[in-house]
């Protein structure tokens, strides 16, 4: 949703629709958006991102709700996020307070934008396990921020720096059934942040990500 009424969303054949009536009509654009947008953000009801399928195609920002796209002016080149040939890229970006925006992608990488997307930069993912994908992100503040992955998706990770250093959390909880993994991370406010698995089944923490129920 870039507003209450405003939803946009992106197919992997590369069609951007967009709606004005949350999602009971929808509008297909034309837009120079020929590569297969994965995933895509908004940091306010103007200004948004839509990563790649791939590191070897560009990302796209917008700053008039989704209606004309332009191609960002740095996004990480073929071998910063999908070093083989054919790997998923983006794969989760999320804008917080404050207008930072993070991109989660395979191999354990991350990278942050504070200018809506125009130019990242990698940060250290120390606490990740290298060869572990992040899947999922979401921020309470510039510097708390919780996110998901590794190969089974059953891994939580909190960071209290900006996404500069993470570390395990939420031990107690898994995603259920034995092929579960987590699907959606998304902080409500400063405290409750709220874990979705691939079952319909949550896990909650009250206290920004530290603990687990």
């Amino acid at each position: 949703f870039a507003s209450d009424s405003v939803v946009v969303g992106a197919s992997q054949s590369g069609r951007v629709l967009r709606s004005t009536d949350a999602g009971l009509t929808w509008q297909g654009l034309n837009g120079p958006l020929y590569f297969a947008p994965r995933v895509l953000d908004f940091q306010d009801t103007l200004n948004g991102v839509a990563l790649p399928f791939a590191s070897s195609l560009p990302a796209y920002t917008t700053a008039d709700g989704g209606l004309t796209w332009t191609q960002s002016a740095t996004w990480p080149g073929t071998g910063a996020i999908a070093p083989q040939p054919g790997e998923q890229a983006g794969t989760a970006v999320r804008f917080g307070p404050g207008g930072i925006g993070m991109a989660a992608g395979t191999q354990g990488t991350l990278f942050r934008t504070t200018d809506a997307g125009q130019t990242w930069t990698e940060v250290d993912t120390s606490g990740v396990p290298q060869y572990g994908d992040l899947y999922g992100v979401s921020f309470a503040s510039a510097s708390v921020g919780v996110a998901f992955g590794n190969y089974d998706r059953k891994s939580l990770y909190r960071t209290t720096d900006g996404g500069a250093h993470w570390s395990a959390v939420g031990a107690n909880v898994q995603p259920t059934g034995p092929l579960g993994g987590w699907l959606k991370v998304a902080f409500s406010d400063a405290s409750v942040v709220v874990a979705l698995d691939s079952n319909g089944m949550t896990a909650r923490s009250t206290d920004g990500g530290v603990n687990w129920l």
